[in-house]
């Protein structure tokens, strides 16, 4: 996202809302008429190195705090009720 965007924050019901009166701004024709050559040339494979997987860890983030780390995360309740479906 480029420094001055902003950003906007929906729920599913006003996606499914925009989605079925248009308001989606995805180009499917040019997407669909894409060739998987024109997609490799697209990727800069400078910026999309291999990830050095020595440096990973595995988990959920903590946030350090100076005396202790704590653990942050957010689930919606969406989510939450189709965990036991």
């Amino acid at each position: 996202m480029r420094k001055g965007e902003r950003t906007v924050r929906y729920t599913r019901q006003e996606v499914d809302k925009m989605l079925r009166r248009g308001e989606d701004r995805t180009d499917f024709a040019r997407l669909d008429a894409t060739t998987e050559e024109e997609l490799e040339s697209s990727i800069d494979h400078e910026k999309e190195r291999e990830i050095d997987r020595s440096t990973l860890q595995v988990g959920l983030p903590l946030l350090k705090t100076g005396r202790t780390s704590l653990l942050c995360f957010s689930v919606s309740c969406d989510s939450v009720g189709s965990i036991g479906n």
